[in-house]
């Protein structure tokens, strides 16, 4: 059981947010009214406690392939969006275009909202371990990111970590 919503709750409320993601419900609810519910409430599928791990991971397997691929189209953290096809920044009603470094830079950021990324970490993932890029070209680019996010009058900083490296923060 969840500590505060319980698992029809939590399937409300991504299911009234358009989460498009499929929904197996693992429980220990296991009457045929609460299946019937769970299913009407708009779950893919519906286990109960016990299960086999087998049996778990085949039920996804056939969940992701009547599903297909899970297309992620934005990022977002607290009032900014990064747009993936469009490598558009969207704070509120305002919007700036990203160059592709710009873009390859931020994404990094925003799918680790809350770890410090190093500059190694950010010229690996943007650049590639090959490459001759320099910490003075991290700093160029979080500069302009900075601007950017400043423009759209964003809460979002990217703060240096003195010798560790930098990590997104809310302006206060």
């Amino acid at each position: 059981m969840l500590p505060e919503l319980d698992g029809f709750e939590v399937l409300n409320i991504l299911t009234n947010a358009g989460i498009d993601t499929p929904i197996l419900m693992l429980t220990a609810k296991s009457t045929i009214s609460d299946k019937v519910t769970g299913l009407n409430k708009g779950a893919d599928d519906y286990m109960t406690k016990p299960f086999h791990p087998d049996e778990l991971l085949a039920r996804v397997g056939a969940l992701t392939r009547r599903k297909g691929n899970i297309v992620i189209n934005e990022i977002s953290y607290l009032d900014i969006t990064l747009n993936i096809g469009s490598a558009l920044l969207i704070c509120g009603s305002e919007f700036v275009q990203l160059s592709k470094k710009e873009f390859e830079v931020l994404k990094v950021f925003l799918y680790n909202p809350k770890m410090i990324i190093t500059v190694e970490m950010l010229i690996n993932k943007v650049w590639g371990a090959d490459s001759d890029t320099t910490d003075n070209n991290v700093e160029v680019y979080i500069s302009f990111i900075r601007k950017k996010l400043k423009y759209l009058h964003s809460k979002v900083l990217i703060k240096k970590i003195q010798g560790l490296g930098y990590r997104l923060e809310e302006s206060a």
